[in-house]
């Protein structure tokens, strides 16, 4: 699989906006985090302390980036923290290992229901500066 255009974005000196759903190393690499709870092993994201399936600990995990599109939808005004450009694409993403998550996109293609995507990280601006979110970036079959 190839990433169509996927944006490169330099992370060093860069913060996440939320750090229960991503991790921006001093080199610059990031994870995707989750949990998995130590008494069923279910996985969610993002991270809570607590499973929401029996009550049981949660620990800290990466999860693989790559899903496929459940359901999707435009978004035409953004939370004022968050300085998105509007439109934008909202996908409820199905991780391969199972938990589904809610990312945009910044791109202008709309998504398709089972369209395979990877989690990437893209720079936004904030009231606070620049922070890390994922979005969501079509693959492509080659």
């Amino acid at each position: 699989m190839n990433v169509s255009t996927l944006p490169s974005v330099e992370l060093r000196d860069i913060q996440p906006l939320d750090a229960q759903r991503m991790r921006v190393d001093a080199d610059g690499s990031w994870a995707l985090l989750g949990g998995k709870c130590e008494n069923c092993g279910k996985l969610a994201h993002p991270f809570h302390r607590g499973c929401s399936r029996c009550g049981g600990t949660e620990r800290l995990v990466e999860l693989e980036p790559i899903g496929e599109v459940r359901s999707s939808t435009t978004v035409h005004v953004t939370r004022p923290d968050v300085l998105l450009p509007v439109p934008y694409q909202v996908a409820l993403v199905q991780l391969r290992e199972g938990p589904v998550v809610s990312v945009p996109s910044l791109r202008s293609e709309v998504f398709h229901l089972g369209e395979t995507v990877l989690l990437a990280p893209v720079l936004v601006d904030t009231l606070t500066g620049p922070r890390a979110i994922v979005q969501a970036v079509p693959l492509s079959e080659d």
